[in-house]
């Protein structure tokens, strides 16, 4: 799994990566959607897990940050089946997750959209994304879209996995 396509996903999600008409929209839209990180100030997106999103209050106590959208390669395997004259396509899975707290958790599909248009290929939205170290020139939604309540911390989980095919040289 490469640690390009987290640089890349994190850049094309967040708004680091220029993009333009309903990719861009799509980008603004997203960041309207999302809290703000404390740290940066840039749209709360995370490579890691819900721990991952959270800010300290004067007492050092942990607080959610919410809306956000925490990202990281799925647990499963590389598909290395794949081999070209140019290099060696790897199928890679991510898991996404998007938290928040209201209490129906309607965000959650707004996000989700924004999202998609920025990562499923097959909407026409995005070409590939630019890697340092290569390419993702096919991604769309592995599964689809499911909504769960985390009762341990009041906020609710949209879960999807993506599936992006890498090229490397």
């Amino acid at each position: 799994m490469s640690t390009a396509i987290s640089k890349a996903l994190f850049a094309r999600l967040s708004g680091a990566e220029s993009l333009t008409g309903e990719a861009a929209a799509s980008q603004s839209a997203l960041a309207g959607l999302l809290a703000a990180d404390p740290d940066t100030g840039l749209p709360a997106i995370y490579l890691g897990n819900k721990n991952t999103a959270q800010s300290r209050d004067s007492n050092g106590n942990p607080h959610p940050i919410v809306p956000c959208i925490t990202f990281r390669p799925s647990g499963g395997s590389v598909d290395r089946r794949f081999i070209q004259d140019t290099g060696v396509v790897e199928s890679v899975l991510y898991d996404f997750e998007i938290w928040e707290s209201s209490p129906s958790g309607t965000r959650i599909t707004d996000i989700a959209e924004c999202v998609e248009r920025l990562l499923d290929s097959r909407r026409g939205v995005v070409s590939g994304l630019n890697l340092e170290s290569g390419k993702v020139f096919a991604f769309q939604a592995f599964s689809p879209l499911a909504i769960l309540y985390d009762a341990e911390i009041h906020a609710w989980a949209g879960l999807i996995r993506y599936e992006f095919l890498e090229l490397r040289s």
